[in-house]
């Protein structure tokens, strides 16, 4: 490979005033940089990503190389961090500039854009659509002094289901998952509104995703008016299609639960100031010097680690002394320790041939009371043998004795059956006698008993057709006026048949048996029973009926003098 030696003149006298195109990845930061490098003065750069880094390695050799003054070679010839800076931002831009055409040439844009120029044309600028240069803005504008930066800001929930959704692009995934994508939109939209607070809109333009969208051809012209070039309408082509999108599903949700809510509510708060607020419209030198201090941060951090690395290498060095006068303590004792060990080595031999022969006394000592209980146990052996022989012999005859027992017992067993067989047979023959006898009598009983009911109520009848005759009346005349008197609560009636018929009653109340027999007998009877003919007229009909259950109940009721 030769290497062409730069020419410095005709480096300085080229325009170095690039276009850096920041904002959360997914805003729109590629569509728009391909927008501008179809411009007849601006070519796109695929995202660079390591101009942010060399910016700030840039500023730590400065400080390395000018921190003691006139010792150091920057401080000694002069040379400002400013100067530095462009120089290099200068040989990047001549780099870019002069090797556009090898760009050109292996760049595929068959499959993505359609070029309307060839690489012959001249261009003098380009554009970088490098995302996480929103973080190295200060840096970059340190590179290039003259360099201007476009800010897209597109709305938050859109750019997070992007993200999410990145895979379908790329194969990779760009975010882990919801709460990270929201991080790094509110991370990188940040670090762009402090450049915008830092510079003021000369050096910073805020662009609406949604006005390049809706109105690209006013959008690009305010951007061609912003960095100095006049409209072209090739700018508008990259528009007509779709470019590095994340396809991402109409149904697609990012609502996962495990997002913190108080991050997704800063998140819509910022955009929603972003879209209420304009830019400021001049820079902070106070935002400003937070910048620089930020950007001198990695190298005062690099710094701190140099002198913390000074003092751990002295650290280790003292430790080194220290670890050699431990080596040689440790050769001294290791002596020390190999003569002992030496002398426990002889003791532990001497103690080995010891232990040795004790060790073969004690075999054959053990052989000896092997041989010892090997002829017990024989013996031993032959005594459960004769043993379980004249044990056998006993079970055997033992068995025999079970076996006459058990035919003496099932004989005896069979002849009681036998006997049991026949008296069952007795018994139950004069069972069923004394059953037809308790039958004829129960028959007996209920005849007896209903023959009892009847004659009682013909008793009972005539005796009441007897006490409401004149006859009776005109022989009894003490006991009409007695009843008249008492107003009929002592009744009218043949005293000697009332005793009678309460003695009866009595008995029957004494004789709850009875009542249950009758019960018995008025259940399949009361319907046989013809009624008795009545001798006389009745003045009254009487409450009970002949072969009711409740007759006697009746009577005893009358007999006593209360109705029943």
């Amino acid at each position: 490979m030769t290497l062409r030696p730069t020419q410095i003149p005709e480096m300085h006298q080229e325009i170095n005033k690039p276009i850096f195109v920041v904002g959360s990845p997914r805003s729109g930061t590629s569509i728009l940089t391909w927008c501008l490098g179809q411009h007849p003065n601006m070519f796109p750069l695929p995202e660079s990503n390591w101009m942010g880094e060399f910016a700030v390695n840039i500023a730590s050799s400065y400080q390395i190389g000018s921190a003691r003054d006139n010792r150091t070679i920057l401080s000694a010839m002069d040379i400002s961090r400013a100067e530095f800076f462009a120089n290099f931002g200068h040989a990047i831009n001549h780099l870019i500039l002069g090797h556009r055409k090898h760009l050109e040439r292996k760049r595929d844009l068959e499959g993505t854009l359609n070029r309307k120029h060839s690489a012959s044309e001249r261009k003098t600028r380009w554009v970088d659509g490098t995302p996480e240069y929103s973080l190295h803005i200060h840096g970059l504008r340190n590179l290039f002094p003259q360099a201007l930066f476009i800010h897209i800001v597109r709305d938050v929930e859109s750019v997070v289901r992007s993200m999410l959704n990145f895979h379908r692009v790329a194969g990779t995934q760009l975010v882990r998952n919801e709460e990270q994508a929201y991080k790094y939109w509110l991370r990188m939209v940040d670090a762009c509104l402090k450049a915008e607070q830092s510079y003021g809109p000369r050096v910073i333009y805020r662009l609406q995703y949604a006005a390049l969208i809706d109105n690209p051809e006013a959008a690009i012209r305010s951007l061609l008016d912003f960095v100095g070039e006049p409209y072209s309408t090739k700018c508008l082509a990259p528009l007509a299609q779709r470019i590095n999108s994340s396809n991402v599903p109409v149904d697609f949700k990012s609502e996962d639960p495990a997002t913190d809510p108080k991050l997704v509510e800063t998140a819509r708060r910022l955009y929603a100031e972003i879209q209420q607020t304009p830019q400021p419209a001049e820079g902070s030198p106070a935002v400003a010097d937070q910048l620089e201090a930020a950007f001198q941060e990695p190298y005062l951090q690099t710094t701190r680690l140099q002198q913390e690395l000074s003092e751990q290498i002295t650290k280790v060095e003292h430790y080194s002394a220290e670890i050699r006068q431990y080596k040689l303590q440790l050769v001294r004792q290791e002596q020390h320790y190999t003569a002992e060990i030496d002398e426990y080595k002889l003791q532990l031999a001497r103690q080995e041939r010891h232990y040795v022969a004790e060790t073969e006394e004690y075999k054959s000592q053990l052989t000896r009371q092997e041989r010892h209980y090997v002829a017990e146990t024989e013996e031993y052996k032959s005594q459960l043998t004769r043993q379980e022989q004249h044990y056998t012999g006993e079970i055997d005859v033992l068995k025999s004795q079970v076996a006459r027992q058990e035919q003496h017992y099932t004989g005896e067993i069979d002849v009681l059956k036998s006997q049991v067989a026949r008296q069952e047979q007795h018994y139950t023959g004069e069972i069923e006698k004394y059953k037809s006898r308790i039958d004829s009598l129960h028959k007996q009983l209920r005849d007896l008993s209903t023959k009892l009911s009847r004659l009682l109520d013909n008793v009972e009848n005539a005796a009441e057709r007897l006490a409401n005759s004149r006859r009776w009346k005109l022989a009894n005349i003490g006991a009409v006026i007695k009843a008249k008197l008492s107003r009929g609560k002592v009744p009218i009636g043949y005293e000697p048949l009332d005793k009678v018929v309460a003695a009866y009653s009595r008995w029957r109340s004494s004789h709850p048996e009875i009542g249950k027999l009758d019960e018995e007998i008025s259940a399949p009877e009361s319907q046989a029973i013809p009624e008795t003919p009545a001798i006389g007229p009745k003045k009254s009909q009487s409450p009970s009926h002949p072969g009711n259950g409740n007759s006697e109940t009746t009577r005893a009721a009358k007999v006593s003098g209360t109705s029943p």
